[in-house]
Protein backbone atom coordinates (compact mmCIF):
# COMPACT_ATOMS: atom_id res chain seq x y z
CA UNK A 1 0.00 0.00 0.00
CA UNK A 2 1.25 3.54 -0.61
CA UNK A 3 0.59 5.16 2.87
CA UNK A 4 2.81 8.11 1.53
CA UNK A 5 -0.01 8.72 -0.93
CA UNK A 6 -2.56 8.26 1.33
CA UNK A 7 -0.92 10.68 3.82
CA UNK A 8 -0.19 13.17 1.54
CA UNK A 9 -4.16 13.59 0.40
CA UNK A 10 -5.35 13.76 3.88
CA UNK A 11 -2.61 16.51 4.62
CA UNK A 12 -3.72 18.26 1.36
CA UNK A 13 -7.39 18.40 2.67
CA UNK A 14 -6.35 20.07 5.93
CA UNK A 15 -3.92 22.61 3.54
CA UNK A 16 -0.73 21.43 5.21
CA UNK A 17 0.75 19.95 1.98
CA UNK A 18 1.01 22.13 -0.85
CA UNK A 19 2.59 20.21 -3.26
Amino acid sequence: TKITELTVDVLRKFGLVVK
